[in-house]
């Protein structure tokens, strides 16, 4: 069964103006078994991401264990799914309430230094509520989504992201390429934040990941050898008081290549990942042997 396009993009327009209107206490249980249904249906999407989290945690993907994952999984990234539908509607108090934001001397220090800022980050957990959240003492930040079909589906999450005070470049079809977006803006001693351990293209930087290889983008090596921008880490994950936005500084040596720094970025990834397995919302292929022919 094919869904319409324009019925794709009324339902997330609907979710942007319910979601927000619904307590807290009554949403996430409906979320949560709206996940379980999903994880139960064992779609492609489900099934991805149990090889994917079984690899981080060294399991056999059919095992119980990667199963169990799976469930926890689909359930962290529902969460996160019904936030980024409320989050829009929060005030400063509320969004303090939900994300507890750790290291920011190091964003700091990495703002400091006046050549601006790349904050890297992984498909985990919630980072939309911190970059809410620190928007105005960054002075708003700029991301890279990747370009959703039919346009007007990304065109509201644009429009969702730029209510959190993020400027959103598409990763391809922009009125200007987005490197030279970002480069401009890093020039201009601004901040900007990409999620990048997934490589869209299949022509990224070679890294072994997890004892695998794979390709990562080497967009935030190749700004920050360009430009002397600083790199700072966010690992976000759920714990059980919220959603935490840690940071973390990143070393850039003279000597680095774009090879070298995605390698120590991707390595840095993993270990956010392997710390919080469970919050990696990633249901698709990461890993060379898993690319599609």
């Amino acid at each position: 069964m094919t869904v319409s396009p324009r019925l794709i993009v009324g339902a997330f327009r609907v979710a942007w103006r319910v979601i927000p209107a619904v307590p807290e206490r009554i949403a996430a249980p409906i979320v949560a078994l709206l996940a379980d249904m999903a994880w139960l249906r064992n779609g492609p999407g489900v099934q991805q991401l149990q090889a994917n989290l079984a690899r981080v945690v060294g399991v056999e993907p059919t095992s119980a264990a990667a199963r169990t994952l799976a469930r926890q999984g689909m359930r962290s990234y529902a969460r996160y799914w019904r936030e980024l539908f409320a989050i829009a509607s929060w005030d400063r108090p509320t969004l303090a309430r939900h994300i507890r934001v750790e290291g920011t001397e190091h964003l700091d220090a990495a703002q400091a230094r006046g050549a601006g800022v790349i904050v890297v980050t992984t498909h985990s957990g919630n980072w939309e509520a911190p970059a809410a959240l620190l928007a105005p003492s960054l002075g708003g930040a700029t991301t890279v989504a990747e370009r959703l079909r039919p346009d007007e589906l990304f065109d509201t999450f644009v429009a969702a992201r730029e209510r959190l005070g993020l400027e959103v470049l598409p990763h391809v079809g922009g009125a200007r390429p987005a490197a030279r977006v970002l480069r401009e803006r890093l020039e201009e001693g601004r901040v900007i934040a990409l999620v990048s351990e997934r490589d869209l293209s299949r022509r990224g930087v070679p890294v072994t990941f997890f004892g695998h290889p794979a390709r990562m983008v080497g967009g935030p090596a190749m700004l920050a050898l360009a430009t002397g921008a600083a790199i700072v880490g966010a690992e976000c994950f759920y714990d059980a008081g919220g959603a935490v936005c840690r940071f973390h500084p990143v070393t850039v040596s003279p000597d680095d290549t774009i090879e070298t720094l995605t390698q120590r970025l991707a390595d840095l990834y993993a270990r956010f990942i392997a710390a919080h397995p469970a919050d990696w919302h990633m249901l698709q292929p990461i890993w060379v042997d898993e690319e599609l022919t």
